[in-house]
């Protein structure tokens, strides 16, 4: 524990200046006070803050085309080491597909302005809240289609968190899971084939080849 308590001098926390983050746009707008020694642990806020402002300069980052929430819930992380996402009285697993939307989105978010730290703490956090199965039908979860195209639409190939989903559905989908197939990024698609693909060639050799038993494919009549 002491090896996480103590650190050095220069990781210290600098209180005594704040600048505005300004999230968004239009009447979804919203502004946030932060210190910039804290979210200069970001690679794109700490290449930001290189440039010295000058006498009069608002001090301001602007951030339009992000989610106010999500910038929000990052913040939370930054500063409190936690994420709220779950609605009080609610049960552990009972709304799986909100929770996990909003810490993909913080990941994503995380991987914009690349901080890796929070992308492992939401990600951790995503398969903690996915190894939980439902309260009420007592199956485990998996990723819903929004979830699929916040993370698709925010990574490239190779992301962990891609890694993550496709493991997710290589190991617990069912055919009909898939109905909705148009509607999930066609990335997933791709990947979710290879992985599976090469998944068989491990194992295919040693079962027999249906294509080579002709009554496989026989109609009844």
């Amino acid at each position: 524990m002491t090896g996480e308590v103590i650190v050095t001098t220069d990781r210290a926390f600098d209180f005594t200046q704040t600048m505005k983050l300004t999230v968004g746009e239009g009447e979804d707008q919203k502004s946030f006070i932060v210190h910039p020694g804290t979210i200069r642990r970001a690679d794109f806020f700490r290449a930001r803050l290189k440039k010295e402002w000058k006498q009069g300069d608002d001090h301001e980052i602007k951030l339009i085309e992000d989610n106010p929430a999500t910038v929000e819930l990052y913040l939370h992380l930054l500063y409190g080491g936690s994420i709220p996402v779950r609605a009080p009285g609610v049960k552990v697993g009972q709304d799986y597909n909100d929770e996990v939307k909003s810490l993909a989105s913080v990941y994503v978010f995380a991987e914009k302005v690349g901080d890796v730290v929070a992308r492992n703490i939401a990600l951790e956090a995503i398969i903690d809240i996915s190894n939980i199965p439902n309260p009420t039908t007592t199956k485990y979860p998996l990723p819903g289609v929004d979830t699929l195209n916040t993370i698709y639409n925010g990574t490239v190939e190779g992301n962990r968190a891609r890694q993550l989903v496709i493991d997710l559905f290589a190991h617990r989908a069912k055919p009909d899971q898939l109905n909705s197939s148009r509607e999930l990024p066609f990335d997933f698609l791709v990947e979710l084939s290879r992985h599976l693909l090469n998944k068989s060639a491990q194992w295919k050799n040693s079962l027999p080849n249906p294509y080579q038993q002709k009554h496989v494919y026989r109609e009844v009549q």
